[in-house]
């Protein structure tokens, strides 16, 4: 169909148009209504619409859309005379194919119909000759798509040939690739999976595909391990999978047959020099309250190794405690545990020794032995918001046999990622007094630094100093030595470097002097207040409430916080933890009196 439709209510315009496209030979029907003209669109496709603008039965924009719903593939040529609210621009936006205003040229109006003629033509042909496309597609499998109302459709052999070879096809391949999906290879083929392949074919377990130990003994493990990589594939190529994969390794994949079945049954055995391990109480029995598992101490990744002993791990879990308890020393700690006392006999400077005698006398090892221990392996809570952001599963932060349940004995999570590290090494060849000042001063200006980052204290949000933020270290306040004036005696006593407000002078100027003193009197004055309540409630504390205690310890703390620490490490925190604890005496006066 070549037709084109003339929508005009202007019966001069639609005379002339008409009189010039029947010299032209082309054919074409007349409407002076839009509705008139959409009946007859839902019937037949014409090639061509002209549509008047102003159209007083229906808004001209409505019309267009609506033929264009109706006959996607007819070209509308919009013609206007007087006032038009829509600019050119946003008639052809909206769907029109070309646009005059009135009075039009006739000969450049007539040329632009055959142009778009053409281009209906063009539209049309390209889409009848992709539907033959998928047509012939169809017709070489063996189905046939009707044409026509009188056709039917029509399946032929060559279909259920096709459908046949392709499933086998899929059978061949699917199981091909579940095949290949157990071998290290396929492992390897994903680049996040590349260092732990290349430190797998370095390690003592290189002649071990990697399935045998990421997953459990028994068919239907391996199903899912099999259908567990088709998804891990699937996630890889829609680009979902983490790029911190994760793993977990069942103590049956390491006790299997043909492995290490009979690790339980060997008893003692040598780690490494001077050092023996025994795997049956580690794995059988309770360690302090928590249920070990073969990699809770050989690590799924140590750098350069593939499941090899985190040493780590056992420092963790042998010396977390020492600093609150020395008595561990004699227990999860005691040096015999894992070392074994040398026998023979030892030459140092001179002289001549055995462990042996000095064993059997009950001298424990850290009395020649120093700083064998660096760290306390505590669990700071802000660890624990880089895995956990949910309020209930915080709460649980106190609980020490939950906590290691689901980390430990549910789940395989490094000791490492809570708790800091612990380091252990036992000096043979340290000169005398080559060690550190710890091993006899020990948390010496201890609350001197809480104060200074603003941690510590109880009731007030963590309040970092400024200058704690700024990163400027002790000597930036401590700049004035003790007792200037002397010359003798130095070499023996030292030098002690002291606060001095030069310190705040030097960096921020004249306009701070003085104000290191106005800090140490607001301090003072507020703790001088603090301390007088408390010892006015103090004679009254042991007959009140549990909850009218806890109020006065921690008002007392922080008075004693703020006292030990002085208070000008961190002014504003101190003075917070000052007006705290007075908050906490009121309530407790309310409470006795």
């Amino acid at each position: 169909m070549k037709k084109v439709y003339i929508v005009d209510s202007d019966e001069a315009f639609l005379k002339s148009v008409a009189t010039r496209l029947e010299g032209e030979g082309i054919e074409f029907d007349t409407f002076q209504k839009a509705n008139e003209a959409l009946k007859k669109v839902a019937v037949e496709t014409p090639a061509v619409i002209i549509l008047d603008y102003n159209i007083p039965d229906r808004n001209s924009m409505e019309v267009l859309r609506e033929v264009l719903k109706l006959s996607p593939f007819s070209r509308v040529i919009i013609v206007a005379s007087g006032v038009v609210e829509n600019s050119a621009s946003e008639i052809i936006s909206s769907g029109a194919a070309d646009y005059f205003a009135k009075p039009i040229n006739l000969n450049k109006f007539v040329s632009a119909i055959k142009h778009q003629i053409n281009r209906y033509e063009i539209l049309k042909t390209s889409t009848v000759k992709s539907a033959k496309w998928w047509r012939r597609a169809l017709d070489f499998i063996g189905i046939h798509f009707p044409v026509g109302k009188d056709d039917v459709l029509h399946i032929g052999r060559r279909f259920y040939y096709a459908i046949a070879i392709v499933f086998v096809a899929f059978l061949i391949f699917s199981f091909a690739f579940l095949e290949y999906s157990m071998s290290p290879s396929f492992c390897k083929s994903c680049h996040i999976m590349k260092p732990y392949y290349d430190m797998w074919k370095k390690s003592q377990h290189k002649a071990v595909p990697c399935v045998d130990c990421h997953y459990p003994p028994g068919f239907r493990e391996e199903i899912k391990g099999k259908f567990q990589a088709v998804s891990q594939v699937a996630k890889f190529l829609t680009g979902t999978y983490s790029t911190k994969p994760y793993a977990e390794i069942e103590d049956a994949s390491c006790l299997r047959t043909g492995c290490h079945a009979t690790r339980l049954l060997r008893g003692k055995v040598l780690f490494k020099k001077g050092i023996v391990f025994d795997h049956t109480p580690h794995l059988t029995q309770m360690r302090g309250g928590i249920k070990l598992r073969c990699t809770s101490c050989h690590s799924q990744i140590v750098q350069g190794s593939h499941i090899s002993v985190t040493e780590t791990t056992c420092f963790t879990c042998h010396f977390n405690g020492l600093e609150k308890n020395p008595e561990l020393w004699n227990t999860q700690a005691k040096c015999v545990i894992c070392h074994e006392i040398p026998k023979q006999d030892i030459e140092f400077e001179e002289i001549t020794y055995n462990h042996q005698d000095f064993a059997g006398k009950g001298v424990v090892c850290q009395k020649c032995h120093l700083e064998v221990i660096k760290g306390e392996g505590e669990v700071p809570k802000e660890f624990c918001v880089t895995c956990h952001g949910e309020p209930e599963r915080l709460e649980k932060y106190d609980d020490f046999a939950f906590l290691h349940k689901k980390h430990v004995t549910d789940k395989k999570v490094e000791c490492t990622r809570c708790h800091t590290e612990i380091k252990h090494n036992v000096k043979t060849t340290v000169k005398p007094l080559d060690y550190s000042c710890d091993i006899c001063h020990q948390k010496k200006h201890n609350g001197q630094k809480k104060l200074y980052m603003g941690v510590g204290g109880r009731g007030v949000e963590n309040m970092p100093s400024p200058m704690f933020i700024a990163q400027v270290d002790c000597i930036g306040c401590h700049v004035e030595r003790k007792n200037p004036n002397a010359k003798n005696g130095l070499e023996f006593r030292g030098i002690t470097l002291e606060p001095s407000e030069n310190g705040c002078i030097y960096c921020h100027g004249e306009d701070y002097r003085g104000m290191l003193a106005e800090w140490k009197d607001s301090v003072n004055s507020e703790l001088k207040e603090v301390k007088r309540n408390l010892n006015q409630l103090r004679p009254y504390i042991k007959r009140s409430s549990s909850r009218a205690k806890q109020l006065f310890e921690d008002a007392e703390y922080n008075a004693e916080f703020i006292e030990f620490s002085k208070g000008v490490h961190n002014v504003d925190y101190a003075l917070a933890l000052l007006d705290k604890s007075k908050e906490y005496l009121n309530e407790v006066k309310k409470m006795i009196f």
